[in-house]
């Protein structure tokens, strides 16, 4: 999540052929030197999230146990293949950096009024259950019917 393997490899390729090619011409090169642009750091949508999310996340790249070709348990895959629908990780993460942005505006706000405190940690652990638990559960249930119909076979 929010890093880009693809663009990452490019980047390193290109970087390394730059590399050889100066190595082939006898020329010494440092990193700056390459003249490719640096990679921007994307955010870790992980940081600072909680077990349930992660977990979450992590039941979605598991394998489906149900399909003969190796997939993925995405959302589209659950869609698609199994007509189960799940929310989107990227839709979960997005509402919970909107309820934490939406806090930091309001307690500035606040703050110029009366020195309130910022949003507990409990608030933000039952926003998160609230919307991943149900999708959480579901997959679960999915997961754990589908390896006992094979164990049954």
């Amino acid at each position: 999540m929010g890093y880009s393997l693809d663009l990452r490899s490019k980047h390193a390729c290109k970087t390394s052929e730059f590399k050889w090619n100066a190595r082939l011409n006898r020329e010494s090169l440092s990193h700056q030197q390459t003249h490719l642009p640096k990679l921007e750091k994307q955010t870790n949508l992980c940081k600072y999230q909680l077990k349930t999310m992660v977990k979450y996340i992590n039941m979605q790249i598991s394998l489906c146990p149900n399909c003969s070709e190796p997939r993925r348990c995405s959302k589209e895959h659950l869609n698609i293949y199994h007509k189960m629908n799940i929310a989107d990780i990227y839709d979960i993460s997005d509402s919970i950096h909107r309820l934490i942005k939406q806090n930091k505006i309001n307690k500035t706000q606040k703050q110029k009024q009366n020195k309130q405190a910022r949003i507990k940690r409990t608030e933000i652990i039952g926003f998160v259950n609230s919307i991943v638990q149900p999708n959480f559960d579901a997959l679960k249930k999915f997961l754990n019917s589908s390896h006992q119909k094979n164990s049954k076979a």
